[in-house]
């Protein structure tokens, strides 16, 4: 994260990684919406619970808003 951004909220949810044979893989990951300082874009991070990596998404590897399915947990 860059100077000056701010966590605007977290929560854990799962986060779908791969299919496999016509099925999804879910694993669990901290999602976190930052904001970037002096931009009112959210950018969403998320973060592998068991392992703790960063997860990277779309085509140039950045972490980003990306299509990825997240279903949170309530």
């Amino acid at each position: 994260m860059s100077n000056g951004a701010k966590i605007d909220w977290d929560n854990l949810a799962y986060t779908r990684l791969l299919t496999a044979r016509g099925q999804y893989v879910f694993i669990p990951t901290w999602v976190f919406a930052v904001r970037m300082s002096g931009s009112s874009t959210t950018i969403l991070k998320r973060v592998n619970a068991y392992t703790g990596e960063i997860i990277k998404t779309g085509s140039s590897n950045q972490s980003s808003n990306s299509n990825s399915e997240i279903f949170t947990i309530n």
